[in-house]
């Protein structure tokens, strides 16, 4: 390959692979282009990571557990064991976020029901059964359920003479024990019974929210109508969307989210051989043993890393969407971010257990355009310490190449709780009434 790139036939080598020659010195490469790689020594970037390496080793940490993957648009600039799998930790959760943007739409989301069974009389009491129904929406939290509530208001029901019934799979911050849900959401439905988890989830909503208030008392009396027959929708609340689902599980690397996502949509061997494909990787650089990265069999490489990021990049293109849409931004989102010092506009997941650090993504340069990277550290008791080394070794790349004067649309976000308000946690829009009651 070197000699392609010195004999001046690389331009047609491109031609015939369909990507236009001036993706090489292009800050944003055409879609197609991501995940293809074109080797090119680059001085700059052998030096930074030799030197990063050598740091590493005068601290006592073997050379030979470390593993980086380095590429700028598709030139492949650096690479030490870049295509030995290693412990990937939480970048498991880039295979995750592949797998299922291959198999939901962007849009996809569960659907939580509430109807009644029984008779709301003209001053909003329901006598009868308030029944819930869903579908294990993942992210069901106190948020979530406080809107809910006023969404039922707002269709007319102010109280229950009669009785909260969960049906299905129903789950309320994790718990999904059909009564304990039950009196879970009677709790949130009755702000007078707030715990502080309750009232925490609260604040951290919209300004302005209304609190719920649908008291539960046993009956007096039964209702004449539909006792027996079927239950009545009212309000039927969608889930965040996939791509909000996604933002969240890797923002906050969260793994339960990560594992109830992942077993949606496949077995580990089935996703990794998939995400394999679709990174146009060896199988053998992917091998997965659960979707969330706590398992120490997920195995990935560092170029697989950096080529599931260009999968989910060209996946979400064809959609106006992009990495950031799915991943932390440095200088945007906390959770992972939170202490971090990277590159602003840096889009990366993050990955840790006891004796492992890792951190992949992509960031802007001047002179480089996109930089996408994967680094991964293993050593005992050495987490927060290979975080400030990764932080430093990106930032010094970035003095290399000179910092990007904006982000470029290719990494910019386009889905935001500002630009778009259903993304938020208790968003209204979110709660559709099909049944109202004067």
């Amino acid at each position: 390959m070197l000699e392609l790139i010195s004999s001046g036939l690389l331009s047609l080598w491109l031609e015939e692979a369909g990507v236009d020659p001036a993706a090489l010195r292009s800050p944003v490469p055409p879609p197609d282009a991501w995940g293809m790689v074109v080797p090119q020594t680059d001085l700059d970037a052998n030096v930074t990571i030799y030197a990063y390496l050598q740091s590493l080793e005068g601290q006592g940490v073997a050379r030979g557990n470390q593993g980086i993957w380095l590429q700028a648009n598709i030139t492949a600039l650096s690479s030490h064991q870049g295509l030995e799998p290693r412990r990937a930790a939480s970048i498991t959760k880039l295979a995750t976020t592949l797998a299922v943007l291959d198999s939901l739409s962007p849009d996809w989301a569960i659907e939580t029901t509430v109807s009644v069974r029984g008779e709301v009389d003209e001053d909003g009491t329901l006598v009868g059964e308030l029944v819930v129904s869903g579908d294990r929406d993942p992210f069901f939290v106190y948020e979530e359920a406080i809107e809910l509530g006023n969404a039922l208001e707002r269709a007319g029901i102010q109280r229950i003479a009669g009785s909260i019934v969960v049906q299905g799979d129903v789950t309320l911050e994790g718990e999904d024990d059909a009564d304990k849900v039950a009196t879970m959401l009677r709790r949130t439905w009755s702000p007078k019974n707030w715990t502080p988890e309750i009232e925490s989830a609260y604040t951290r909503m919209s300004k302005g929210t209304s609190r719920p208030s649908i008291p539960v008392r046993s009956p007096r009396r039964r209702s004449k109508s539909n006792r027996q027959g079927d239950p009545e929708p009212v309000v039927i609340h969608s889930s965040l969307s996939a791509i909000g689902l996604l933002k969240h599980m890797n923002v906050h690397s969260d793994n339960v989210l990560a594992q109830t996502l992942a077993d949606r949509v496949g077995t580990p061997e089935g996703i990794a051989a998939r995400v394999a494909q679709l990174a146009r990787v060896p199988a053998t650089e992917v091998q997965l043993a659960d979707g969330s990265g706590l398992d120490r069999g997920n195995q990935i490489s560092p170029r697989a890393a950096a080529a599931i990021l260009a999968a989910i990049q060209r996946h979400l293109w064809a959609y106006g969407l992009n990495l950031a849409d799915v991943l932390p931004v440095f200088g945007t989102d906390g959770g992972t971010m939170d202490e971090r010092n990277m590159p602003t506009g840096a889009a990366v997941k993050t990955g840790t257990l006891w004796d492992t650090s890792t951190l992949a993504g992509v960031f802007p340069t001047r002179d480089r355009g996109l930089v996408w990277f994967a680094i991964f550290n293993d050593g005992e008791d050495r987490t927060l310490k290979f975080r400030e080394q990764q932080d430093t070794l990106l930032r010094t790349l970035e003095q290399r190449w000179g910092k990007a004067e904006t982000i470029p649309g290719a990494i910019a976000p386009q889905v935001s709780p500002d630009t778009s308000p259903d993304t938020r946690l208790g968003a209204p829009a979110r709660n559709r009434i099909i049944k109202t009651w004067p």
